[in-house]
């Protein structure tokens, strides 16, 4: 999978994910980049139109910071990018 192959070789501040990818669900691409040391603290944002409960819940469980439904506001996509990496920033500094 060539999104597992970029997680694996390269740090990212935030990264965004939806459920339904070709190959593998985003739930097991969250899981799989949580063990990678490139990415265990990477604020992950899962971006679906399945807004049920279990589905949020499975984010959650697949290492998931937050979840946010479609249709939506790119404001809202904004603000919660910028608070997940300034939160990420400052627990844990980087030189």
């Amino acid at each position: 999978n060539a999104a597992l192959k970029m997680l694996a070789e390269n740090r990212f501040d935030l990264v965004f994910l939806d459920v339904d990818m070709p190959g593998m669900n985003g739930f097991e691409l969250c899981t799989r980049l949580r063990t990678f040391p490139t990415c265990s603290k990477t604020p992950v944002i899962f971006v679906t139109g399945l807004t049920d409960f279990e589905s949020r819940a499975r984010s959650t469980l697949s290492g998931a910071n937050d979840l946010i439904a479609k249709p939506f506001l790119f404001m809202e996509l904004a603000v919660k990018a910028i608070t997940h990496i300034l939160r990420a920033q400052l627990a844990d500094p980087r030189p």
